[in-house]
């Protein structure tokens, strides 16, 4: 589907339905919120002392190899959201890829599953105001109490950037090095679990909203939303709400294939004003049709075309044989 048929067919949003929209990083380190849900709404990344280690450990060494911010995370038992701060869209995907990837490998050796881990990609969806960006952040500091397990986020087992926020104590995993271990393995070595293993500790980089703040202020701000979020626990709980508990998430199934999950299609971005909603869309649509120009450009055979900043380009059309050297 090319920008010139969009134009003439049906509306600029339709761009932006599609199922794998265009990357737009409209300034550097822009944050972006992104989320990927495991295959079938199974628990496959139910917390364990291992799956946490890992977990922390694969984003560590991710943020070690591309240049990304990591501002907050939260690794429920169905999906994973985080928010980063990204240079531009090739670190982004580059992050992204590693970061899925490495993890729907380690994930199905914990849990014994051979099949795909994600049920689709992981959306990244820009942030595009401070307001928002505040938002966002209390909506994954809320996992745990939303889904109805726990009734402070300091209690959810996981791994929580909410609790490395408050406690001011880093997050700490493993990088395994699978290929050094196998190559052992064929030289019928034996080794322990973390001989090829690197600790990390997880940085995290304060959020845009909030980088103006001292590290007391910070953590300040980070417990006052904390303690909204408790009352608000208590107030359901008075109200008849009732929490599962963790020996409940503990004896849940991670295999066990749930009902089809409610999904709402993911907005263009988030965004606490129509003003800067419709801003970024505007931009959003003044990027996506110079994008789509060049790549009709492309399709009808002019090669030198010049692509927008900051995109990945289409690739270059097939180049048809020489009718002489093709076989008669």
């Amino acid at each position: 589907m090319t920008w010139r048929k969009l134009r003439n067919g049906s509306c600029p949003a339709t761009a932006c339905q599609m199922g794998r929209p265009l990357r737009h990083v409209p300034y550097p380190y822009a944050p972006f919120e992104v989320t990927i849900r495991t295959i079938m709404g199974m628990r496959l990344l139910k917390p364990s002392p291992e799956v946490n280690e890992i977990i922390v450990g694969v984003f560590a060494r991710a943020l070690a190899l591309y240049k990304v911010r990591l501002h907050e995370l939260i690794a429920f038992n169905t999906h994973l959201q985080y928010i980063v701060g990204v240079r531009d869209a090739e670190a982004l995907a580059r992050f992204m890829a590693f970061v899925h990837g490495n993890l729907a490998k380690e994930m199905g050796r914990i849990f014994g599953w051979r099949g795909h881990l994600w049920s689709r990609r992981g959306r990244p969806i820009p942030i595009v105001d401070d307001e928002a960006l505040e938002q966002r952040i209390r909506y994954i500091y809320k996992h745990g109490v939303k889904e109805g397990f726990v009734t402070s986020p300091l209690e959810w087992p996981g791994v929580a950037s909410v609790k490395a926020r408050v406690s001011g104590e880093p997050l700490v995993g493993y990088w395994f090095n699978r290929t050094a271990e196998s190559q052992a393995r064929r030289q019928g070595k034996h080794f322990g679990k973390y001989d090829f293993a690197t600790r990390y500790e997880l940085e995290l980089c304060p959020a845009p909203c909030w980088q103006h703040l001292s590290e007391e202020q910070y953590r300040a701000k980070v417990v006052s939303i904390v303690k909204d979020i408790e009352d608000e626990a208590a107030e359901a709980a008075r109200d008849g709400d009732r929490f599962a508990g963790l020996e409940t998430l503990a004896a849940q199934d991670p295999l066990e294939i749930r009902p089809t999950l409610k999904r709402s299609p993911a907005p263009l971005c988030h965004a606490s004003t129509k003003e800067s909603r419709d801003q970024y869309r505007k931009d959003y649509y003044c990027f996506a049709e110079a994008f789509y120009a060049a790549a009709d450009a492309l399709v009808e055979g002019i090669l030198d075309v010049v692509f927008p900043e900051g995109c990945f380009p289409r690739p270059r059309p097939f180049v048809m044989p020489i009718e002489s050297l093709a076989p008669s």
